[in-house]
């Protein structure tokens, strides 16, 4: 069912928006050659905070899997949903998508640009100025009585008659005190179909457009989506109220105050705890008292080895406890790990639950022993995998003691 707003929610609406819109706003002005993309997240993490609202990309959770970063920050062939990271430094020529989602009063605004770094190839230039445009022809297409179809409709033949493809496997949505809600609103589809567009609907509108193919695919990381054919992407989005009157976009700067300047911003941070006490990609608490290069090790897939790498490539220093890590510095860590790919907490976890089933299955599983990955003393399943310990048994099969026999 899609949520119609009322008048109190629809103002709430426009101050979330207006945070986004305006957080938007100043971190586009921060793009330029030779930046990191993990300062632009960390930039948009202090800008969020200075308007008093909170990212709704960080933490966002599906499955068992946590986005680890304040923005969606994605570069030339990424579609949606990069992390930040202290080693992809833009460079001229490059393109970055910044999606920025805030929450503030219960509420959620979302909105999404894609800016050049410099000057880029006029191909380039062209997809930008395309999707940009196909977003505001959806968007004249979300008038009360029309279908989500027509605004679907729309952006594909005005995005695939200039020679772009136009995503299928992602979708923009409807948004409100969650991040996604009903209706989902592809950017393809025809005309006259889905549901019918009312009064007090607020959609998040948002084209993805490749230079090539339409086919993406999601990096190991679990959440970046890349063009399969490598070729840059463009991604805009506003998010609209549908109205009597026709559409209102609601993620545009209004009179809010400005934040500090971007010098005092820095020293805004503090030593906070995290919404849980550490990221959940990495599914623990480490030991606060110890140094952090040990505290480390305490992650399952984390020995001496990478810890080290670990503190260093975080720039942290090594006799410094745990407890005494900002949140700006377990984002460091986090991204570090992220960025090497390593298989970790998480990671281990799902397979884990992958085997537990697997074992449930086949009707041998044996509780927390298995689960702790302890042998299982004396016995043997039905696929007749013996354990390290215990005498020869068969679970489930009772021997018939033979007779005497007489002589």
């Amino acid at each position: 069912m899609i949520p119609i707003k009322d008048r109190e929610a629809i103002a709430r609406m426009r101050e979330s928006c207006a945070i986004a819109a305006a957080v938007l706003h100043r971190l586009k002005a921060l793009v330029q050659p030779g930046i990191s993309t993990y300062d632009l997240d960390q930039a948009g993490r202090e800008l969020i905070a200075s308007y008093g609202a909170r990212s709704a990309d960080f933490g966002y959770q599906i499955g068992s899997r946590r986005f680890p970063a304040y923005t969606c920050l994605s570069v030339n062939d990424e579609v949606v949903h990069g992390i930040g990271s202290i080693k992809r430094i833009l460079r001229e020529g490059d393109i970055i998508s910044l999606d920025v989602t805030v929450e503030a009063n219960g509420y959620i605004g979302d909105n999404a640009i894609t800016v050049p770094v410099g000057a880029i190839d006029p191909k380039v230039s062209s997809l930008l100025q395309a999707t940009e445009e196909a977003l505001h022809v959806g968007i004249r297409q979300a008038q009360v009585g029309n279908r989500i179809g027509d605004i679907s409709h729309a952006v594909q033949n005005f995005v695939e008659a200039r020679g772009f493809g136009v995503v299928r496997d992602l979708v923009g949505h409807g948004v409100g005190r969650s991040m996604h809600e009903e209706p989902q609103i592809p950017n393809f589809g025809r005309r006259g179909t889905g549901e019918t567009i009312k009064p007090g609907m607020t959609l998040a509108i948002e084209p993805m457009v490749n230079l090539g193919t339409h086919r993406v695919k999601t990096l190991a990381d679990g959440w970046t989506v890349v063009t399969v054919d490598g070729m840059p992407s463009a991604h805009f989005e506003h998010t609209v109220l549908t109205t009597e009157k026709g559409p209102e976009i609601l993620t545009v700067p209004r009179l809010l105050s400005p934040p500090p300047p971007a010098a005092s911003l820095s020293q805004t941070a503090t030593k906070s705890a995290l919404p849980f006490p550490m990221p959940r990609l990495l599914g623990v608490e480490i030991p606060p008292k110890k140094k952090i290069a040990i505290s480390l090790r305490y992650i399952y897939g984390i020995g001496p080895t990478r810890a080290d790498v670990v503190v260093k490539d975080a720039g942290l220093d090594p006799n410094m406890r745990a407890s005494d890590l900002s949140e700006e510095q377990l984002n460091k860590i986090l991204h570090v790990i992220t960025d090497r790919k390593w298989v970790v907490e998480g990671d281990l976890r799902r397979d884990i639950t992958g085997n537990l089933k697997r074992l449930q299955a086949i009707n041998c599983y044996r509780g927390v022993r298995h689960r702790k990955g302890l042998p299982v003393r004396g016995q043997r399943t039905s696929t007749n995998a013996r354990t390290r310990k215990g005498p020869r048994k068969t679970v489930g099969v009772t021997k018939v003691k033979a007779e005497p026999t007489t002589a």
